[in-house]
């Protein structure tokens, strides 16, 4: 008797469970500042509507019932985001998504960069900013501020690192590829002290080794919705779902193992 045939009914066994959670979502809400945000005035060439003054820095929203999938992992929580948008932030918990930053918006007119997602290029950009800050210590894995003495300086380096996520997604500002790390000119345009942008020279150069390299950060998503500004979290697999795979698997294995014995036995 052939294996092929209980191999693919345990591939199929673990796939449905895969497909039911594709369903990421979760109720979120602005609740603040985080404290180390800095206001200033954000240029964008191809959406002049978006241009204005914005409180760059870590954001903090709550997340809550009802969710699915990866959701379930942010809800009860209230963390520190960081903005992927320049649409207004909901007061009210609202539903988003939770999706690869590559797919956000998920209102695809809010993109300064056109119609259409992000795209994995600027997705990667991301991830070598988060990256790059959290090498430099001054973010964790969570992509929560890591406490310093200095309290400006902890603003200034908040503001850089929003600012930088902002670059790597609204530049050039058309389908083009973009091409390194500059608030002072182009499409996305900062009106930043002078100290928040040496801040951000500070990651610059770390953040082109990380996107040649191409990493990522582990668990980084977007949480992305129509009715509310999308935002990046880190989303750590729960281990409980990590125990329900390794049982799922273990039992389709002990299935193939008892059919395969029984085989041998009648053959």
């Amino acid at each position: 008797m052939s294996l092929k045939r209980p191999l693919a009914l345990l591939a199929l066994a673990v796939a449905v469970p895969a497909a039911a959670a594709s369903a990421d979502t979760v109720q979120m809400r602005y609740v603040g500042t985080s404290g180390f945000a800095r206001t200033m005035h954000i240029t964008i060439a191809s959406a002049p509507a978006n241009s204005g003054n914005y409180a760059a820095g870590a954001l903090v929203h709550e997340f809550a019932a009802p969710a699915t999938g990866l959701g379930l992992a942010l809800a009860g929580r209230t963390i520190q985001t960081w903005c992927i948008e320049l649409e207004g932030v909901t007061h009210v918990f609202r539903p988003f998504e939770v999706v690869q930053v590559a797919d956000a918006p998920v209102a695809a007119g809010n993109n300064p960069n056109g119609a259409g997602a992000y795209g994995d290029l600027r997705a990667r950009r991301v991830h070598a900013v988060m990256g790059a800050a959290i090498a430099a210590g001054w973010i964790d894995a969570n992509l929560q501020l890591v406490n310093i003495a200095n309290v400006n300086t902890q603003r200034d380096r908040s503001a850089a690192i929003q600012l930088l996520v902002w670059e790597s997604l609204f530049e050039p500002g058309s389908s083009a590829d973009p091409v390194g790390w500059d608030l002072s000119n182009g499409n996305f345009i900062a009106a930043a002290s002078a100290n928040v942008l040496a801040r951000a020279g500070d990651l610059i150069g770390a953040s082109q080794a990380l996107l040649d390299a191409r990493h990522r950060v582990n668990g980084m998503r977007a949480v992305a919705g129509r009715d509310g500004q999308d935002q990046l979290v880190v989303i750590p697999l729960p281990p409980a779902a990590w125990a329900s795979m390794g049982l799922l698997g273990a039992i389709g294995v002990t299935r193939v193992v008892r059919r395969r014995r029984q085989t041998e036995q009648t053959a």
